[in-house]
């Protein structure tokens, strides 16, 4: 007895052949050529849930979608609002907060994956901005190669900016955005995972800037090779003024390239005033271009050996007026090197050795008192940065954009009380010490205000 079940199947095979055959003659086949039978779903072999989501999150990156022309594509602030409308993402007060003083501002650590695109391609033409500073608090300065799927899932233990995908894109919008910015004048990156290919990147597109004056790239692993290739390109570009380079694992080899720096500029602009003295005019030094300030703070290996490398470099300079040297590691003849480059030079305003545990407090002092000397009836536009100085609190090394982003007064000079009328130093000589002593009959006192 047959089982009725079997019926209807072959009434299924049949109607599946005769469509087939239809949908051959309709489309021209040949007599000769059968059809090929449909594939039912049930042979398809199912693969892992992962692989099934990543074939889907890839199809629909592929998929054209049609972008959105802004109204206002060089203003960041109205094309951010646009893009997050249309990406249907809601707007991050984080990043909105100084928006309308045209300084992007803000922390990197909590914006989630899809925060970001409305940021990329906001920077990516801006031409309004005049701060652009990103801020990371993350340990690890790591960058990992992973994929959508685990960004998602761990986005909230490692910021999502910490992957290749994330931190290329925004290097990239940086670089754009240099390239045709006419009002950015300040650009920093505090704890960004910029290695040497990210940076190789970026410096492609600080090179072509032409009015950009304050630089921080604090708490990236930059190292050695890092500030060498920071420093070849920093050597054609005129407008930088401020580099701060704090944490960044620098030793007295990364030292070497900075004072190479400074040399390079050095010579360029006596040649600039010697050029000026043949017409009979009188440089105004102050307005030449070139660096004035240069924060290394927290770099422990740089040691007596870089200070001495440094030292020998200012000892004829005019124009670089501030030095910061806190956690760096310097000890008794550190210091020394430098009390003898401020008996030769009258220009340098701040040279902070504060937070070397291995510098005596009275060397200290003499360092004090030579800068008190140096700036007497001088109103000078360069402030003391406060004790363990981070970028991550506060935008305070800037001598003029800081005053825009956090209204604050002005860092005084330390005050260090000089009880004894003489000090006892030791000046380097060719043949080794000698020891003499410093009359010092007022404290060392001084206020010094930030020009604006």
């Amino acid at each position: 007895m047959t089982n009725p079940t079997e019926k209807p199947k072959k009434k299924k095979l049949q109607r599946r052949n005769s469509w087939a055959g239809e949908a051959a003659e309709n489309n021209s086949f040949h007599a000769n050529v059968t059809p090929k039978p449909l594939i039912s779903p049930h042979s398809i072999k199912s693969s892992s849930s992962s692989a099934s989501t990543t074939s889907r999150i890839s199809s629909l990156s592929k998929r054209s979608t049609p972008k959105l022309k802004p109204t206002h594509p060089h203003s960041f602030i109205r094309t951010y609002q646009e893009l997050c409308e249309y990406y249907k993402v809601l707007p991050l007060a984080t990043v909105k907060n100084h928006l309308p003083r045209k300084i992007l501002d803000f922390s990197a650590d909590r914006l989630k994956a899809k925060d970001w695109r409305p940021v990329y391609e906001a920077l990516i033409a801006d031409k309004e901005l005049h701060s652009i500073s990103i801020r990371s608090r993350h340990p690890k300065k790591v960058v990992r190669p992973k994929n959508a799927i685990d960004i998602i899932t761990e986005g909230v233990k490692y910021p999502v900016l910490f992957t290749h995908f994330f931190i290329n894109t925004l290097i990239k919008s940086l670089t754009g955005c240099l390239f045709q910015s006419d009002s950015l004048t300040c650009l920093e990156l505090v704890g960004m995972p910029i290695q040497s290919k990210y940076l190789t990147l970026l410096l492609e597109g600080i090179s072509k800037s032409k009015i950009l004056q304050h630089l921080s790239l604090e708490n990236c692993p930059l190292g050695d090779t890092g500030v060498e290739e920071l420093c070849k390109t920093l050597n054609n570009l005129p407008s930088i003024t401020t580099l701060n380079v704090s944490s960044c694992g620098l030793s007295s080899v990364g030292i070497g390239f900075i004072a190479s720096l400074i040399k390079a500029q050095k010579i360029q602009r006596f040649m600039e005033t010697w050029q000026k003295s043949l017409r009979y005019q009188n440089p105004n030094l102050d307005a030449m271009w070139g660096i004035r300030r240069i924060i290394l703070n927290s770099n422990p290996q740089i040691g007596d050996d870089g200070v001495k490398l440094l030292a020998d470099i200012l000892e004829d300079d005019l124009w670089v007026k501030a030095i910061d040297l806190q956690k760096c590691g310097i000890g008794k003849i550190g210091a020394i090197y430098l009390i003898s480059l401020l008996e030769e030079n009258c220009v340098i305003a701040i040279i902070d050795i504060r937070n070397n545990k291995n510098v005596p407090a009275s060397l200290i002092k003499e360092v004090m008192s030579h800068l008190r000397e140096n700036n007497k009836d001088r109103v000078t536009e360069y402030h003391w940065l406060d004790l363990g100085f981070t970028s991550n609190t506060s935008s305070t090394w800037m001598p003029s954009l800081s005053k825009i982003q956090k209204e604050g007064k002005a860092k005084s000079m330390p005050n260090y009380d000089l009880k004894s009328s003489s000090l006892t130093t030791i000046k380097p000589t060719r043949s080794g010490y000698t020891i003499c002593k410093r009359s010092l009959s007022q404290p060392v006192k001084g206020c010094y205000q930030r020009k604006y």
